[in-house]
């Protein structure tokens, strides 16, 4: 009767001390999850494009930042959704000088939506631009 007691106690204090290993990688690496609002979201999502817009605009590549949204208005059709949004944007203007030339830019764009379409096989908004403004023009000597 010893004997068949004594195994399932052997067994259980050397699993006790006993650390598991796990093989899976992903489990060791800490992913930090922070919060992001629905502005950022639509600026990473529209950063191609208005990179675009400017270089275009600018003839050659330029860099940007502090984008800002000032006004969204929703334009209802028929059959189509679009959205129009305008925003502020920081436009480095790299110079010859020390230090590089700052100015501020207006966007205007209009944002299909693809929500009404029945067309499930397209899966892309078609941006375009509208107005480009220079308001603050970067003194590029």
């Amino acid at each position: 009767m010893k004997k068949i007691w004594f195994f399932p106690i052997v067994v259980l204090v050397i699993m006790g001390f006993s650390n598991p290993i796990y093989a899976d990688e992903h489990k060791a690496h800490f992913k930090k999850k922070i919060y992001a609002t629905s502005e950022e979201i639509l600026f990473d999502m529209l950063r191609p494009s208005i990179s675009k817009f400017v270089n275009d605009n600018y003839g050659h590549d330029v860099s940007w930042n502090d984008p800002s949204i000032t006004e969204v208005k929703c334009e209802v059709a028929e059959n189509n959704m679009s959205y129009i949004v305008s925003m502020l944007i920081k436009v480095d203007v790299p110079t010859n000088q020390q230090h590089d030339s700052s100015g501020l830019d207006k966007l205007t764009l209009r944002i299909d939506s693809t929500r009404n379409e029945s067309n499930k096989s397209k899966n892309e908004s078609n941006i375009m631009l509208i107005e480009y403004t220079k308001l603050l023009t970067p003194n590029m000597q």
